[in-house]
């Protein structure tokens, strides 16, 4: 008798509410979880490209450094070869590690860039829609 008078019970309550709160508080985390995801990736993007930025800088100190430190030199001792050859092994390396930086930030814009064009943005709607197509078979409404 109790086992009927549990039946009747459990007949009688409906379901599709608690389904439809349960759906969308569901859909409403997994928007709140992309979103920081979104926010994360550009977070590490400008990171990124802060620090290649700040070795870019630093490069270009120390060019100014150094230029200015051999010009000093220089102006006290012109006919020194061994000067002359250091000042010339310093600008050459300075002309060699200029490229290859500038090249750095504009192949991590290009990636990072692409990355977020091409699979992430796509990825992330295509993740919403598909958990709110099955949501929507298993609790309609």
């Amino acid at each position: 008798m109790a086992t009927e008078e549990t039946k009747d019970k459990v007949t009688g309550v409906d379901f599709t509410g608690i389904g439809r709160a349960w759906k969308d508080t569901y859909l409403e985390g997994l928007e709140a979880g992309i979103k920081w995801q979104e926010q994360t990736e550009g977070v590490a993007k400008g990171v990124a490209e802060q620090g290649l930025r700040t070795t870019r800088q630093w490069l270009t100190q120390c060019r100014n450094w150094a230029d200015i430190s051999l010009n000093q030199t220089f102006g006290q001792a012109t006919n020194n070869s061994f000067f002359a050859l250091f000042r010339q092994g310093v600008q050459t390396w300075q002309a060699a590690a200029e490229p290859v930086i500038k090249t750095g930030v504009n192949a991590c814009e290009a990636v990072l860039t692409s990355y977020e064009t091409a699979f992430a943005v796509p990825f992330r709607k295509y993740v919403l829609e598909v958990n709110k197509q099955f949501m929507d078979t298993v609790i309609p409404g």
